[in-house]
């Protein structure tokens, strides 16, 4: 299967489990696609810092099967809200996720991304 229609699903799942599980920030630059010798890509902004997460271009890379950016991906970086995490099995989780995003060829981390170009 190719690599850009898996991890376009796979990302748009991860995603989609974790707003199901209502671990997202409201923050949408929590969300970050690290890509080699690339600038990262943050797919939840919809190019509006500062509004809402919004996992609706995710939606229509993992319908179409691709993605709107070059690969390849390295690591999906993830802030999930501390004040949601409570009371869930946050370790289960992560770990099965890490688990699919293994399978699909990228890391993935739970902390904010660390954007130098931020600074």
């Amino acid at each position: 299967m190719d690599e850009n229609l898996v991890q376009a699903r796979v990302i748009y799942l991860i995603l989609h489990n974790l707003s199901d599980h209502d671990l997202l920030s409201s923050d949408p630059l929590t969300v970050a696609i690290e890509r080699e010798d690339r600038p990262p890509i943050y797919p939840c902004a919809r190019g509006f810092p500062g509004g809402p997460v919004d996992i609706g271009q995710l939606e229509w890379a993992e319908r179409e099967g691709k993605f709107w950016f070059l690969l390849p991906i390295k690591t999906l970086w993830i802030e999930l809200d501390d004040r949601k995490k409570r009371g869930k099995n946050i370790g289960a989780i992560t770990w099965l996720l890490n688990q699919i995003a293994s399978d699909a060829g990228f890391g993935l981390e739970f902390e904010r991304y660390n954007d130098v170009r931020a600074r």
